[in-house]
């Protein structure tokens, strides 16, 4: 291209940004910036401009070869970006509500814009066809207990494709706890990826999918070296894919062994024990014990009919676990599939099945 200008004309602008020799025309700069709201702490000002250039191409609303946003400050929640022409500009308009690192940006123009305001745009969610998004956004402060790295990815692969292969991978196999795509941004960067996943549940959860073969690479999934969170045990994709096809995956699962961990090969009985749900000391009042019954019994209240619960405490035997009976063993089966291998207060999970008997007897000796 004549004048070093991709995509424009010879002694022209690009869009109205972009003039002759690949300069940029200062006197429209205002009508190329937009304030970007509702960045997360510690966003990195390359990050959310390759995020959002990104996009930008995604849905096909760059002018031109090559990034659309030239430049980005960003300043604690929120950031500028200037874009390398006014069309581009407002075609960013069009990301308004797009998810970030668990935050829902907030995308329009800064308040010294005086030029004309355009109607018609939308925001992410109707511009993909995702609709609105509903529920909490994911907390920013557990984004290092909900990210993994993604090794060994290869030229040709793209951010959008990878997200939705291994969303739909999750799915199949019944490792998400809700509707829709688990996975809320993917940066792809050379040989490896990093995903964030909407919560920590589902982000143990995909661990499992560590050599799932894409596009001829067997992906390395991993926690990222910042992760400092306990260890949690999972399968591989060869293992996990093994159990799928047998049936042994009965439920959404676990971080461990999905579907059905928690009795370690014990046979199924009508109850389960909790473990590293409550400590001791938040059982010494009264308050907060009648408070943990209870938020127990709702909970598994959801897998079936709950006969009744137990929660030694004061130092009797089986102080620390909760006991809950079920009426019949197909519920402790979903209960300990969908309970086991979860995160709660930072602490995992274990179930296993209960000696009928001995919960009768209230012989809670661990």
């Amino acid at each position: 291209m004549p004048g070093g200008m991709p995509g424009g004309m010879p002694g022209g602008p690009l869009g109205g940004g972009m003039m002759a020799g690949g300069m940029m025309d200062s006197s429209n700069k205002t009508a190329r910036e937009l304030f970007v709201g509702n960045t997360p702490p510690g966003t990195q000002e390359m990050v959310l401009m390759e995020f959002l250039n990104a996009a930008l191409q995604q849905v096909n609303m760059t002018t031109a070869p090559g990034n659309a946003i030239i430049q980005c400050r960003v300043s604690n929640k929120f950031a500028f970006i200037e874009c390398r022409s006014i069309e581009e500009t407002s075609n960013c308009l069009n990301l308004n509500g797009i998810p970030f690192m668990g935050n829902m940006l907030k995308i329009g123009r800064p308040t010294k814009y005086q030029g004309p305001h355009m109607t018609g745009q939308q925001t992410w969610q109707q511009l993909t066809g995702q609709g609105a998004l509903n529920g909490p956004m994911a907390d920013p402060n557990t984004k290092v207990y909900r990210e993994l790295f993604i090794g060994n990815t290869v030229e040709g692969m793209n951010e959008v494709d990878l997200q939705e292969f291994l969303g739909a991978a999750m799915l199949k196999v019944g490792l998400t706890t809700q509707d829709g795509n688990p996975i809320v941004t993917t940066r792809l960067s050379g040989k490896f990826a990093f995903v964030e996943l909407r919560t920590i549940e589902e982000t143990n959860n995909m661990l499992n999918l560590n050599g799932i073969p894409y596009m001829g690479q067997n992906l390395r999934i991993g926690r990222p070296v910042k992760y400092n969170g306990p260890v949690v045990p999972h399968l591989d994709w060869n293992e996990l894919l093994a159990k799928f096809v047998n049936g042994e995956l009965q439920g959404k699962g676990g971080a461990g062994t999905p579907g059905g961990p928690a009795a370690g090969g014990a046979p199924s009985t009508r109850v389960i024990r909790l473990e590293n749900m409550v400590t001791a000391e938040e059982l010494q009042n009264d308050e907060e014990y009648n408070d943990i019954v209870e938020d127990t019994k709702e909970e598994c209240a959801k897998f079936g009919q709950v006969v009744s619960i137990a929660v030694p405490r004061n130092g009797e035997p089986g102080t620390g676990f909760l006991f809950v009976e079920f009426a019949d063993t197909t519920c402790t089966e979903k209960a300990s599939a969908a309970l086991h291998g979860r995160t709660f207060d930072g602490r995992r999970v274990v179930v296993t099945f209960f000696d009928e008997e001995k919960f009768k007897a209230r012989d809670f000796v661990v």
